[in-house]
């Protein structure tokens, strides 16, 4: 081990706050030119300055995902109508096999009644 590349590559990983492959990752791309030798087929790293310790954080935030929200009556931003109707489809077909079938055959005459009672009023 050289005075001037006291580290390996299990210590220097640790020191920035990332993973071994990440450093591997870094060296093979040729992000590290200069921070590293080779000797006997090992990586040895210079000493980092205080201002590189943890600079990568190790976890990056999530994106943050809108799973379910058709069903709680958040406002949906569809890119097209193709996929909104898609997603209506699979929604219909899925209460549809949840829902009784004899009520379903109801729906569309309580429907009727209902507008034709909105008509009366509105008039």
């Amino acid at each position: 081990m050289n005075e001037d590349y006291p580290f390996t590559s299990l210590e220097y990983a640790k020191m920035l706050g990332i993973s071994k492959e990440c450093l591997r990752g870094r060296r093979r791309a040729g992000k590290l030119e200069g921070e590293y030798i080779t000797k006997d087929n090992n990586y040895y790293w210079k000493r980092v300055r205080p201002c590189q310790l943890l600079s990568t954080p190790k976890n990056p935030p999530k994106r943050i995902r809108r799973r379910g929200v058709s069903y709680t009556g958040e406002t949906l931003n569809y890119r097209n109508h193709g996929l909104q109707n898609h997603n209506e489809m699979k929604m219909l077909l899925k209460l549809q096999k949840k829902v009784d079938p004899k009520l379903l055959a109801v729906v569309p005459e309580a429907l009727a009644l209902y507008l034709e009672k909105k008509k009366t009023e509105a008039q």
